[in-house]
This record gives structure tokens, C-alpha cells and sequence, in this order.
């Protein structure tokens, strides 16, 4: 848009709950599988895994690596991966798409 039309129509932004600094969620999706706490019985998590790594908007909720660079995010098999490193977590973790929909 235009910022004439931002001036005229628009007063203010007020963000809620706003995941601007990206979700650890994310992560853990694409790693185990999030079944929002749905039991296992009901829903496996590595079949949630192999639908949420195909969900693009996933990638996007990642923690962004301009806020977290190189904080450890993953801990797993004795090494720990930083936002800055997620080339090799997916390559690790063989996510196949992983850097294509990041």
C-alpha cells in the first residue's frame, strides 16, 4: 500500500500475541511432532511430524536467526543447534525440504 493510503486509513498497530521473535513450537514440530497435547493414542506424533514438515508456514514460525543467532535451540545426540544453524538440524535430522521452506 501506498503510505498516503496508510496515512488516511490506518492510526495505529497493536500486535497480539504477535510471534515476531518466532515460535519454539515450530521447532518441536518439525523434530518429534506437535499434537497439542492430544494423546498419543489418538494421534501420533511422527505421523504429525511428516505432515507438519510439508506446512510451509511452519519454516516461517522458526525462531528468526537476526534475534537468536547463536542461542541453542536444539539439544539431541549431544550436539546443539542455533538458529543460525538449522542447514545442518535438518540435515541431521533429515528434513528433506527443511532449507528450500525456510
Amino acid at each position: 500500500m501506498e503510505q498516503g493510503w496508510k496515512d488516511k486509513y490506518i492510526d495505529g498497530y497493536l500486535a497480539v500475541s504477535g510471534v515476531f521473535g518466532g515460535a519454539a513450537k515450530a521447532i518441536r514440530a518439525l523434530m518429534s511432532g506437535e499434537t497439542e497435547g492430544i494423546p498419543e493414542v489418538i494421534v501420533d506424533p511422527l505421523t504429525m511430524r511428516e505432515f507438519e514438515r510439508t506446512a510451509p508456514t511452519v519454516y516461517w514460525l522458526m525462531p528468526p536467526a537476526g534475534l537468536w543467532s547463536n542461542t541453542p535451540l536444539v539439544f539431541a545426540n549431544g550436539k546443539n543447534y542455533t538458529a543460525e544453524s538449522y542447514t545442518k538440524l535438518f540435515e541431521d535430522a533429515e528434513v528433506p525440504k527443511g532449507n528450500e521452506l525456510l
